[in-house]
Order: structure tokens, then C-alpha cells, then sequence
């Protein structure tokens, strides 16, 4: 089995999904409820600590692929799984970031159909 690099059009297509499901349920759910769905501020950081423990281990992942000499080589099983999580993270992000701009669209009041 070769793995190949995700495509960007699919990230593109997954946060542009993500973010009509996100206008969608936003725009319905006071309907159904009587009030605006609120964001805790815990699930914004959470969003952020997750993005930076990410970033930083892409960056030690990069120093250990390409070691310079007299310096360890990375595990291949580390390596297998750190693809595995790279392949997720993406593809989540993607589905994630795409939601939440939805849900912005609408919090902010940036909309192209009349109420």
C-alpha cells in the first residue's frame, strides 16, 4: 500500500461541507431550541492547545526524518503512526475549522439570504 499526500481540493471539499453544516444547524437550531447554541471559551483553547502540540510535533518529526549526523533516526513504527495522525489531524481540522466558520457566518451576522 502506497501512501500518497492528501490532496488540498479534499481538505477544500471537507471544510466546504463542514462549513454548510455548520450555517445550517447554527441557522436552525434557535428554531428548535429558542436560543443561539453557545461556544464555551474552554472548547476554543482546547482548539488551540491541540493545533500547537500539533505544530510542535511536526517540528520535531522533521528534525528526526532528516537527522544530521550522529543523531538518531526516528522509529519506523513512530513514523508509521505519526503518518497516521498527520492523515487524521488534516482531514479533522479540515471538518473542524470548516463548522466553526460556518457557526462564524452566522455569530457575526455575515449572510447572503434574507431571514
Amino acid at each position: 500500500m502506497k501512501v500518497t499526500a492528501t490532496r488540498i481540493s479534499t481538505l477544500v471539499a471537507l471544510a466546504a461541507i463542514a462549513c454548510s453544516a455548520g450555517w445550517s444547524i447554527t441557522r436552525l437550531w434557535p428554531r428548535f431550541v429558542g436560543q443561539q447554541p453557545d461556544v464555551p471559551w474552554l472548547a476554543a483553547a482546547t482548539m488551540v492547545a491541540l493545533a500547537v502540540t500539533l505544530l510542535l510535533w511536526t517540528l520535531i518529526t522533521r528534525t528526526r526524518l532528516h537527522p544530521k549526523p550522529g543523531k538518531p533516526r526516528m522509529h519506523a513504527l513512530v513514523a508509521a503512526r505519526t503518518v497516521a495522525l498527520a492523515m487524521s489531524a488534516s482531514r479533522v481540522g479540515a471538518l473542524t475549522g470548516g463548522f466553526y466558520l460556518g457557526f462564524s457566518f452566522v455569530a457575526l451576522g455575515i449572510q447572503r439570504t434574507p431571514s
